[in-house]
């Protein structure tokens, strides 16, 4: 795979007979210096390129792919994304694709019930008929085979879709990142099946704060403001661009809240939970089995 790169717009360069320095930002400023007499003449050429305004497209496997990484962690270039075919980017019918794929070019904003139905989400949520389950299973695993990661944007009023929406990704076991509003409120999180909490868990540790209505309806709707959708929508759009140059994202296994009304913002962990039905089930957890031992052995010591 490789990644396109160009300058920063605000990069500054100092040159002298044997430097080549670097400088960006102003109170968190970042600089550094290239010796033009000890560096390798692809890499100076390469970087000169950059300088110039050019584009550079470096695979990963490049001797010098670890380098312009570098760069790009501090802030000198950025990465040229154009639309991303390794991801599908969904966000719920109620949600205008219009104005994000007029915003973003990285990702092209589709509905999520062109691609998963709503009959599906009943379906999935029931989990009453094992032969129905086994043929969505297969269906969305073929669907889906050609993605890296799904994104998903909803109202938290869309509650039941998103625990749906939860349990077919683990079902598949695709990562898959969230960006989540709730009346000036905005959930931002990565989950990978095989190492982290699911969403499930996550509102384990959160949802008993809100008080929600029709929980269990599948038909419910809600609304997201311009700055609630733009801003879950930058975050993630960033998420893509750091994916893509560092091969792993930063925000799996975390989760971001930011709360409008007075800017406030926190920073969480998502981990497995013994609470989660849905990891103990799709993950083949025994946790309740775990737990009773565990009880059982505490019984053992206080009779000790």
């Amino acid at each position: 795979m490789a990644v396109t790169f160009v300058k920063s717009g605000d990069l500054l360069v100092n040159r002298t007979d044997q430097e080549l320095i670097l400088k960006k930002g102003v109170i968190h400023s970042s600089e550094i210096t290239i010796d033009l007499e000890n560096s390798a003449e692809t890499f100076l050429n390469m970087l000169e390129e950059l300088i110039s305004g050019n584009e550079i497209t470096v695979e990963r496997n490049h001797i010098y792919y670890q380098d312009f990484m570098t760069l790009y962690n501090y802030g000198f270039i950025t990465s040229a994304l154009n639309k991303t075919k390794n991801i599908l980017f969904l966000v719920e019918n109620h949600i205008s694709t219009e104005k994000l794929n007029n915003a973003f070019t990285s990702f092209n904003a589709e509905k999520r019930n062109e691609y998963i139905s709503d009959e599906d989400i009943k379906s999935i949520q029931s989990s009453t008929d094992f032969i129905k389950e086994t043929e969505i299973l297969n269906k969305y695993r073929n669907a889906f085979k050609d993605y890296d990661y799904i994104y998903y944007l909803a109202s938290l009023t869309s509650l039941y879709k998103i625990r749906a929406i939860n349990k077919l990704m683990l079902m598949i076991q695709k990562p898959f990142f969230l960006g989540l509003a709730d009346n000036e409120n905005i959930f931002i999180t990565g989950i990978d099946p095989k190492i982290t909490g699911c969403f499930e868990c996550f509102e384990k540790k959160i949802l008993a704060k809100f008080d929600f209505r029709e929980l269990h309806v599948p038909n419910e709707h809600g609304s997201i403001s311009h700055s609630e959708l733009f801003l879950m929508a930058s975050i993630l759009h960033k998420n893509i661009e750091q994916t893509e140059v560092n091969g792993i994202s930063m925000l799996m296994g975390n989760v971001l809240y930011f709360y409008f009304p007075n800017f406030e913002y926190s920073f969480d962990f998502n981990r497995r939970t013994i609470l989660c039905n849905t990891c103990a089930g799709l993950n083949q957890i025994h946790f309740e089995e775990q737990n009773i031992r565990s009880i059982n052995i505490l019984k053992e010591f206080e009779q000790i």
